[in-house]
């Protein structure tokens, strides 16, 4: 049985990077009318996969919506037609954009992400982000106008869902020529940080390591000297466009009237909790749940590499297609039904996006996963963790709720392959499923709550320097027990949500507690599980967890809850 190097970085760097993520939307009324678009667009409210296959690239033409949107301002503001046209335009262009251009912009990065070594195609999707947040400005703009018009009840009736345009109420919204050239500067920025994550190598003693190289590594002094080697090379110039991307975020949101960027951050993935919320409840995790993290990790370390036996794409696949038959019936034919419609990639390869990801392809109404892993039995956590994005999507038409909502669905999906892996797995893998289950969802709890805090020092610094922050990392790492691996607390830098989506990582430890509550309460069935991302679309992520009845994250006394799950599974995993 190999044992494959990525799960001996795993175990290095205590899953630092593991994270996964998922498709995101900017604002909650952006969420409604995703909603009422796909109740206007699918099939009467049957659920029909699109082939992903059937999809054609083109690249989508924002100039050709940005001019339809300042047309239908103007026409707005003449009053001179008639209230159907109006109607008619309005419906056109959220289709063009949300229906059409989006998805052709998914499937641009789609196609990145299979090679980022290609340059064309990295820069084709930078440049779409970057003339997408544009038309996102000037949509915002019509909706204000919208908003204002005597026909706003019509609008809402017809395009959007009752109650959409009450937010955009009052002063017409203008997004300033600065808005649009900071949007663009992140965009470049994110480029930037791509083009120096697809060429990570390092020389040593006369030949070149890719990070695959390194992980493929048996003898542990070389490995840790390859690794020591390769975060010093890159952590200077990851951390200095890290450095800028914080500089433009925090202008954004002071732009757009938030007191800082942890506030603009928090509103757009709709968190009904507050800084302070997430204080207490960090509080109690370094209080409860930390002892055990550092126990397991330990534990892990003191054993070595987790055994994984080799698996191709097809084998993770297949392998992820029993699990789902064996806890669901229903499960089982959505994800025959993902294969069948082309919507899923694995693969294992240098060349990929670093990380795994649910995505939405609007035009067809349908999720898709990308992971790109590390080649052995291993890979199937991550399919599950991301196929459990994928049904929340199937179920709620890719509105799924607030992004922690989200992050329960797949991390509980996740979880509950450890109640099912028997009779999937030998029974050594199943017992390294096991062990990666919980490490998973503890670093989820701990690491996460890390980089959170390590993200408020940073977006509060006005003099902020390379060198600071990964004296930040170090300070946080070391509160709550995280080592600082063979990298020297500087692995911080391939974190991709740290620079990809800020203040994202908080939402990763709250939805974990969330998760282990699902967990405990689905005994015999997945049916809890099912239940509650059905209500993504019913209501909001407090009132669905009392909805479900399961205890808010930050009620007293949840973290010594938490802990007492997570102490009785490592009593059955690591005895």
């Amino acid at each position: 049985m190999k044992k494959t190097g990525k799960t001996k970085r795993l175990i290095a760097l205590f899953a630092a990077l593991a994270l996964t993520l998922t498709a995101l939307t900017s604002c909650s009324a952006v969420s409604d009318a995703f909603d009422f678009l796909y109740d206007a667009l699918t099939n009467g409210g049957v659920r029909v996969l699109g082939d992903f296959n059937d999809l054609t690239y083109e690249k989508p033409d924002f100039d050709a919506i940005d001019n339809d949107i300042d047309e239908l301002k103007s026409a707005l503001a003449e009053g001179k037609k008639t209230k159907s046209y109006y109607i008619d335009r309005l419906s056109e262009i959220i289709g063009k954009y949300y229906y059409d251009a989006l998805t052709m912009e998914n499937l641009a990065f789609l196609r990145y992400c299979n090679d980022i070594t290609d340059a064309s195609l990295r820069e084709e999707y930078y440049t779409l982000i970057s003339e997408s947040e544009k038309t996102a400005a000037k949509l915002e703009e019509l909706y204000s106008v919208c908003a204002a018009s005597k026909y706003k009840a019509d609008f809402e009736e017809q395009c959007f869902g009752k109650g959409f345009l009450d937010s955009y109420s009052g002063d017409i919204i203008e997004y300033p020529p600065e808005y649009t050239a900071l949007r663009g500067k992140e965009a470049a920025l994110m480029s930037e940080y791509s083009a120096a994550m697809s060429g990570l190598t390092v020389e040593y003693d006369g030949k070149t390591y890719t990070s695959a190289d390194i992980s493929a590594v048996e003898d542990e002094e070389l490995y840790n000297r390859l690794v020591s080697a390769y975060y010093t090379k890159f952590n200077p110039t990851l951390a200095e466009i890290y450095v800028k991307l914080v500089g433009v975020r925090n202008e954004i949101a002071v732009m757009l009237g938030y007191g800082s960027c942890t506030d603009y951050s928090f509103d757009s993935y709709s968190r009904e909790y507050s800084g302070d919320d997430l204080k207490a409840y960090f509080s109690g995790i370094k209080e409860h749940i930390v002892p055990l993290y550092r126990k397991i990790s330990d534990d892990i370390t003191s054993e070595g590499p987790l055994p994984f036996p080799y698996a191709s794409p097809d084998r993770v696949k297949s392998l992820g297609k029993e699990l789902a038959g064996k806890m669901s019936p229903k499960l089982g034919r959505i994800f025959g039904s993902m294969e069948k419609k082309h919507l899923v990639t694995v693969g294992s390869s240098d060349k990929m996006y670093y990380g795994s990801f649910q995505i939405y392809l609007n035009s067809c109404d349908s999720p898709y996963i990308f992971i790109n892993g590390e080649g052995s039995e291993y890979d199937v956590l991550t399919l599950m963790h991301e196929f459990g994005h994928f049904t929340s999507a199937y179920y709620n038409h890719g509105s799924t709720g607030g992004n922690d909502e989200a992050e329960v669905a797949s991390s509980a999906l996740e979880l509950l392959t450890l109640k099912y892996a028997d009779g999937v797995f030998d029974s050594e893998t199943a017992a390294s499923i096991g062990k990666s289950g919980i490490l998973s969802i503890i670093s989820s709890l701990v690491e996460c709550a890390a980089y959170s805090e390590f993200e408020n020092l940073v977006y509060s610094d006005k003099a902020l320097t390379a060198e600071k922050c990964n004296g930040y990392f170090r300070q946080v790492a070391e509160e709550y027990g995280i080592s600082g691996g063979d990298g020297g607390y500087l692995y911080w830098v391939m974190v991709n949500h740290l620079f990809e989506y800020p203040y994202y990582v908080a939402g990763y430890s709250v939805s974990a507690d969330v998760a282990l509550q699902i967990y405990e309460s689905c005994d015999g069935s997945i049916d809890p599980y099912l239940d509650f991302i059905k209500l993504a679309r019913s209501g909001s992520f407090s009132d669905n967890i009392k909805t479900a009845g399961l205890e808010s994250p930050f009620s007293e006394g949840r973290a010594e809850k938490t802990a007492a799950v997570i102490q009785k599974l490592t009593e059955k995993y690591f005895s």
